[in-house]
């Protein structure tokens, strides 16, 4: 959570944000903040961007939320509903239950042998190879070496996705089938959950690099647009469109291509100066 600036004396505007973050990842922090007072939102602001409809499911880091139990039991309640995106929750709670019962056997074993603690690791591959990649970093002679080499590897991950998988950021590409129909779900349960709590909830279309193709397809684009806007309509929510206000010049450029996700300092100073119109717009007729 980013702090951002003080509005008035009562009022505290702070920037939620995770690398890639899913829309049921938004539904899970948003679950998380209502039952919270210091963290309740008068409003919401979320941002729309057809390849966020890409991706899913919950990441390791945000299991432990899982630990406060009026929170656990709204998780377990969207689990249970039978909506498309209910599997993304019963798969982080299987996998946080894992975790803790692996945790507290081995805590259980240390105290047999009459240890006073116990270093207990993640115990998700993933986790695991990150942890023995990041260890062997963080041991590179001398030191001064690290941040570049860190800085070396994730360039050649990053060149292998590329032209390995020839995948990336830029790639056209057709969102459909159960991923799209989870990611839909969980917007909908957004504004399910902002309506039903008194949270004011605003759309907003995400700039978009003229330079770069996200549709695949006319139907593609014709799709996305269409599901913001029904949302928009059935819980009457401002829809702000930045899609295509960001000049080409304004976007970066990222190794073999342009950049879809990165604008330069103008670009930003472009766009909030349209979002903060776009508040105050929004401000002056609720």
């Amino acid at each position: 959570m980013d702090m951002v600036r003080r509005v008035q004396p009562d009022e505290l505007l702070y920037r939620l944000s995770s690398s890639g973050m899913s829309y049921p990842e938004v539904l899970w922090e948003l679950n998380f903040m209502i039952d919270d007072p210091d963290l309740r939102p008068k409003t919401v602001i979320l941002q729309m961007n057809y390849q966020s409809f890409w991706t899913g499911n919950i990441r390791d880091s945000m299991l432990p939320m899982l630990a406060h139990p009026p929170f656990r039991a709204r998780i377990e309640a969207l689990a249970t509903s039978g909506r498309p995106d209910a599997q993304a929750y019963e798969d982080a709670l299987h996998r946080y239950d894992q975790v803790e019962e692996s945790d507290q056997t081995k805590l259980n074993a240390a105290s047999n042998a009459g240890l006073t603690s116990v270093f207990v690791p993640h115990l998700t591959p993933g986790f695991a190879m990150e942890t023995r990649v990041r260890t062997w970093l963080d041991e590179v002679e001398p030191p001064a070496q690290r941040a570049d080499l860190r800085e070396s590897f994730e360039d050649f991950l990053y060149r292998g996705r590329l032209y390995l998988l020839q995948l990336k950021p830029s790639t056209a590409r057709s969102i459909d089938g159960s991923r799209l129909f989870a990611a839909q779900s969980a917007v909908d349960s957004i504004a399910e959950l902002c309506n039903a709590n008194d949270v004011h909830l605003i759309l907003f279309n995400a700039p978009v690099n003229p330079n770069v193709a996200l549709y695949r397809t006319s139907k593609d684009r014709e799709a996305y647009q269409r599901f913001v806007a029904n949302i928009a309509s059935r819980y009457n929510l401002p829809l702000f469109d930045f899609e295509n206000t960001i000049r080409a010049e304004l976007w970066g450029h990222l190794l073999n291509g342009p950049d879809p996700l990165h604008m330069g300092r103008a670009g930003h100073q472009q766009m909030a100066t349209q979002m903060i119109q776009a508040m105050d717009s929004f401000l002056l007729t609720n």
